[in-house]
């Protein structure tokens, strides 16, 4: 297993992916950081984008 500095660095990277594609994920913690070897992953992207469009629905009237 990869040391904590360089799993910190591969957890900001993968932060710094999913906000260059575009999304904010709003619910960053210990449990949404996947460890694969030495390489760090976000998890709940996809419910934490879910969740942006239903709050945007609610603030234009819809009901999604």
């Amino acid at each position: 297993m990869a040391k904590s500095p360089e799993l910190f660095l591969s957890a900001i990277e993968s932060l710094r992916e999913v906000h260059h594609a575009g999304y904010v994920h709003g619910d960053i913690k210990p449990a949404n950081f996947l460890v694969d070897g030495k390489k760090v992953l976000v998890s709940d992207v996809e419910s934490e984008l879910a969740h942006a469009r239903a709050t945007l629905a609610s603030i234009d009237g819809f009901s999604g």
